[in-house]
């Protein structure tokens, strides 16, 4: 890693840790989904707008990010397991960041699958690596 990479890694982890010192719980998930959401918007908006109104496609799309295995559709609800964290910021390095973080990525998986249902969707976090568990999992209810 960088010292930039470092600094940024470090800054960021700081800025989590006031977070949960400062900020009462419903805020902390607001922020960090608002946060997720706006990296949809920034890296993935285009493959979710292409599966606009394809729930089939999508899940195709996630197959491939996350593996075959990882995403599945039982009625309304589907599954994502993530067998790591995929978010460039956290990567392979040690986590040095609370599982507030994880909220990001329900963020991320809210602003992706409502663009794709057109509905508002609710994102559960069942677990994940940063809370101690082997793997992420969410599910979406539809």
């Amino acid at each position: 890693m960088t010292k930039k990479q470092e600094f940024l890694h470090e800054w960021l982890s700081n800025l989590i840790k006031n977070m949960d010192s400062h900020l009462d719980e419903e805020s902390k998930i607001k922020v960090l989904e608002e946060c997720g959401r706006a990296c949809a918007g920034k890296h993935t908006e285009k493959e979710a707008l292409q599966s606009k109104g394809d729930l089939d496609g999508w899940l195709a799309t996630m197959k491939k990010w996350v593996g075959a295995n990882n995403v599945h559709k039982e009625g309304n609800t589907v599954r994502l397991t993530y067998s790591k964290c995929f978010c460039p910021l956290v990567g392979t390095i040690d986590p040095l960041l609370s599982n507030t973080f994880c909220n990001c990525s329900r963020g991320w998986l809210k602003e992706n699958f409502e663009t794709v249902v057109g509905k508002p969707v609710k994102v559960n976090l069942e677990d994940s690596i940063m809370m101690g568990g082997q793997e992420c999992r969410f599910s979406i209810q539809l």
